[in-house]
């Protein structure tokens, strides 16, 4: 078996934080997203390989970490685009890959983007168990959050029923997650579900028609997911990695009279006096935090916080934030907010 991870799409809803790294790549609690993804399908110990899918414009940042890992047994696929514009889209871009690699081997698939807690074992053992395609649903406890989804029945063989992808009145709160195990012999249903004119960036819309023509499969998980798709989805999934830790790098200074309540992640000479940080901070690189508050917000390198209260926020690197209350905002590259309220 191969696994597939796919980070080839643009992350459209988190610009401008993603206009220039990929979404997989961002930092969440001490690691990446990406690495979180790894971690699970390395655990696993049955995989022969393990490919990342990405594209051409990220291609050179992926390469770079495939390298760091060291590992002979995971490799990099790049496609040849450049933009959200040209983008072949989750379905076509997982096509493109079994066509150009030629795979002939059972593939287990994970979008890039997603966190969560599940035992990736538990889904091959399904696999092994029924021998048709199988995904991985969860329970999202809400119809209203469903709707964004692919809602999805099973039978009491666990075998799907129905699967619609974004109904307006979901019967269930059952979603299909972005972690599949298709077979090698149904690997050519993929390609013809995009002859007949099939959504290319919606694998949901692929389980909807494909369950018709074949088995299809689902264990449904519990513990967490996130499918980070915004930046709300970001910053919990940022508490629920980091849960009741309190992480400070060697490099980070936190001056007496400043307090920290966990969960607090400080990655880099992070500097911190006359501060509260917490709960749910997570602050990467130079980031210099001086007589102000932060909770529930990620902030980046060369950002400057001095005499601010911020709350549910994402600053990207080299922001100047002074005499401000930000709530529920996200700052650009190089933004500076002088005195005031956003």
């Amino acid at each position: 078996m191969i696994g597939v991870v796919l980070c080839g799409g643009y992350a459209r809803r988190l610009w401008p934080l993603t206009l220039e790294r990929s979404k997989p790549l961002l930092p969440i609690g001490d690691k990446c997203i990406l690495d979180l993804v790894l971690e699970k399908l390395f655990s696993i110990g049955e995989l022969n390989e393990i490919v990342i899918s990405t594209n051409k414009r990220f291609k050179s940042d992926y390469a770079e970490y495939v390298s760091f890992l060291g590992r002979g047994d995971v490799s990099l696929f790049v496609e040849e685009t450049m933009s959200e514009e040209e983008k072949l889209g989750a379905v076509a871009g997982l096509d493109y890959l079994i066509r150009e690699k030629g795979f002939k081997d059972d593939l287990l698939v994970v979008a890039g983007d997603n966190v969560f807690s599940f035992n990736l074992r538990e889904l091959i053992s399904l696999f092994n168990e029924k021998g048709g395609t199988v995904v991985a649903l969860y329970n999202v406890k809400d119809l209203k959050l469903a709707e964004k989804y692919g809602v999805a029945e099973l039978n009491q063989n666990k075998k799907l029923v129905s699967l619609v992808e974004k109904p307006r009145n979901p019967l269930t709160t059952t979603i299909s997650t972005g972690c599949y195990i298709f077979p090698r012999d149904k690997l050519s249903l993929i390609h013809e579900y995009l002859d007949i004119g099939g959504k290319r960036d919606a694998p949901g819309y692929l389980l909807e028609w494909l369950h018709q023509k074949t088995d299809v499969y689902g264990y449904i998980y519990e513990g967490y997911w996130f499918d980070i798709g915004d930046f709300s989805s970001y910053l919990e999934a940022n508490r629920f990695v980091t849960s009741h830790r309190t992480i400070v790098s060697d490099e980070s200074k936190v001056e007496v009279g400043s307090k920290l309540f966990p969960p607090v992640v400080l990655r880099g000479p992070v500097s911190i006096s006359n501060s509260k940080v917490g709960p749910n901070v997570l602050l990467v690189g130079e980031v210099e935090v001086k007589g102000s508050t932060l909770n529930n917000t990620i902030a980046f390198g060369g950002t400057e916080i001095v005499d601010s209260k911020i709350r549910n926020c994402v600053i990207d690197e080299g922001c100047i934030v002074k005499s401000v209350k930000l709530e529920k905002v996200v700052l650009g590259k190089y933004s500076k907010v002088n005195t005031g309220f956003l």
